[in-house]
């Protein structure tokens, strides 16, 4: 029986500058995902990557990288590029038309087979968008060199796959200069604020990327309250089950903007390798963001290394209204 090979390439590419004796050297982190006869690859592969400054035909651009022997884990792998000095890569005209053709084979032995078509790669990261590709080269980068925790470079412990921005002037909550404090618009702090704009957001992106709930193994909603994330969760076709890992408003309350940020590191320390996210985040105003994401196999060699966020929360001390409103000043007098 023929095995049949296909590659999802990148939504992203991040060119580095790396100086080796005296020159710039153009290092592309690359996250690719491979699948052997419809399922995720696992298993280590040689791999042949080569530059080139057309999609179909062209000529080669810098040096041609191989590298022999190199796991892939439920389809995900991460490499290192360096196809030689960055001003040869980049600054060679047609200026930054830049795809990579990718060929593989089993590691040790066989031919190799050229996966099609080439992926675009670009020096600086795409603007965040909806488009229906595979894992990208962004990054949770915890006690890693690159501090941040959602972004683009290093090596990555989960991808964005997509991303999906659904904005609208509903009025919702505000505070209105010199107020000490907001207030809510009442029946629109629900529909058609926050209902209307994690809905929208979340099914355009699933859309988009060709999705459904069914696709995703966790999910996490901006969570003012309990009801209402289960609530979209239900709207959207995602069970209590996927939502539970990430739902933490019944224990630490409405953090606001942190909300759905919060599940989601709740979620990514229970998430295994090639497991797919969905988050939703609000804002009132009223705007929604939603982002299709999916675990790589670094989570595995990183778990641990800080305190989980469960854990965080469970140490913390408790302490009464009154206390938090003194220390706050929330009182005061006229």
């Amino acid at each position: 029986m023929q095995n049949r090979w296909l590659i999802l390439g990148l939504s992203v590419l991040v060119s580095a500058m790396l100086w080796v004796a005296g020159r710039a050297q153009a290092v592309i982190t690359y996250q690719g995902y491979l699948r052997m006869g419809g399922a995720p690859a696992n298993g280590n592969y040689d791999f042949i990557f080569t530059l080139y400054d057309d999609p179909m035909a062209g000529n080669q651009v810098g040096v041609q990288v191989r590298i022999n022997n190199k796991l892939v884990r439920n389809g995900l792998y991460t490499v290192e590029l360096d196809f030689g000095p960055h001003n040869v890569i980049w600054n060679a005209l047609p200026a930054r038309n830049r795809w990579l053709e990718i060929q593989v084979r089993p590691a040790g032995g066989g031919n190799f087979m050229r996966l099609a078509p080439r992926v675009r790669i670009h020096a600086a990261p795409y603007a965040w968008a909806a488009f229906p590709v595979g894992p990208a080269a962004g990054d949770l980068a915890g006690n890693y060199p690159n501090p941040l925790v959602v972004g683009f470079r290093g090596l990555p412990l989960a991808v964005f796959n997509a991303a999906y921005s659904y904005v609208t002037d509903t009025p919702d909550f505000w505070r209105r200069e010199y107020q000490k404090y907001p207030e809510h618009g009442m029946r629109f702090t629900g529909e058609p604020a926050y209902f209307k704009h994690i809905t929208e957001a979340g099914k355009h992106l699933m859309e988009a990327s060709g999705t459904t709930a069914k696709d995703y193994k966790w999910a996490v909603f901006h969570q003012p309250n309990a009801k209402f994330p289960q609530k979209v969760a239900s709207m959207l076709g995602f069970s209590l089950e996927q939502i539970e890992p990430g739902l933490l408003v019944p224990v630490i309350g409405n953090t606001y903007a942190g909300a759905a940020v919060i599940g989601l590191t709740a979620t990514l320390d229970i998430a295994q390798p090639g497991d797919r996210i969905l988050c939703v985040s609000f804002g009132s105003g009223a705007g929604s963001d939603a982002f299709d994401i999916t675990v790589t196999d670094k989570i595995l060699e990183r778990a641990g290394r800080a305190v989980k966020t469960r854990e965080y929360i469970a140490r913390r001390t408790e302490i009464d209204y009154a206390t938090y409103a003194r220390y706050r000043g929330k009182i005061t007098m006229k």
